[in-house]
Order: C-alpha cells, then sequence, then structure tokens
C-alpha cells in the first residue's frame, strides 16, 4: 500500500472493489460469464452424448468417434491462443463479442451438420470460439 503526502494509507484496487455497492453491472456481469462457462462447459461435453446416437447413425469407427471427440478441445487450444493476442490489441468486449458469434454460429451449424465431415469442419470452429472465451 501507497501513502499520500498525509501519511494516510490508500486504498488498493482489490480493497476498492470490494467495498463497491452491488450494482446491476455486477449481477449482470457475473450473469454473462457464468452463461459464457455454462455454454463452454455445454459444447464442449455434450459430444459424448451425441455420439451415442450419430455413431449408428452414421456408420462411424472407433478412429472417427475419437476424432469428433476431441477436435473442439484441440480448435479451443488454438482458439485461446488466437483470440488472446487479438484481445489484447482490439480490446476483449470486442473480442467476446465476436467468439460468442463464432459460438453460437458453431453450435447452430454442429446441430445441422448432414455428414461426419460437415460436423468435423463445425465442430472446429465451435471449439475456436470456445478457446476465445478462455483469454
Amino acid at each position: 500500500m501507497g501513502t499520500t503526502a498525509s501519511n494516510a494509507p490508500q486504498p488498493s484496487v482489490i480493497d476498492s472493489l470490494n467495498d463497491a455497492p452491488i450494482s446491476f453491472f455486477h449481477l449482470r456481469a457475473a450473469f454473462t460469464a457464468g452463461m459464457g462457462f455454462f455454454t463452454d462447459a455445454y459444447d464442449l461435453f455434450i459430444i459424448g452424448s451425441a455420439l451415442v446416437y450419430i455413431k449408428p447413425e452414421w456408420h462411424l469407427g472407433n478412429d472417427q468417434i475419437a476424432f469428433l471427440g476431441s477436435i473442439s478441445l484441440i480448435a479451443a487450444f488454438l482458439g485461446a491462443i488466437i483470440f488472446g493476442r487479438l484481445a489484447d490489441v482490439v480490446g476483449r468486449k470486442r473480442i467476446y463479442g465476436l467468439e460468442a458469434l463464432l459460438m453460437a454460429i458453431g453450435a447452430l451449424a454442429c446441430a445441422f451438420a448432414p455428414s461426419f465431415i460437415w460436423l468435423l469442419v463445425f465442430r472446429v470452429v465451435l471449439g475456436i470460439g470456445i478457446g476465445g472465451d478462455y483469454p
């Protein structure tokens, strides 16, 4: 803690945040962060349940199942690197909107994927969007 000319301790940023009254902004920020985490987790882990139905429908082999189950995690790694740097350059708020849009497009496209290859491509798009949510 620093001191002022009168030797009174100056509050730290954390103290200021802890002492701030709860406002609509705080509630909206907590809701937005919670929904971001929920959609990330849902989109990454729903594929395990979906593959139970997709495997017999599209006659997928074990290699294809493994690839579908892991491709979004690999893409999330890439998305975190790409969007993390972009967020540093253009700002986190703008990037959050872009990656949220990318996640929504990827999730909807996955729902309507007509084949294994398209589902794989859309899971990559979804994973990159999810990775962008982490930074």
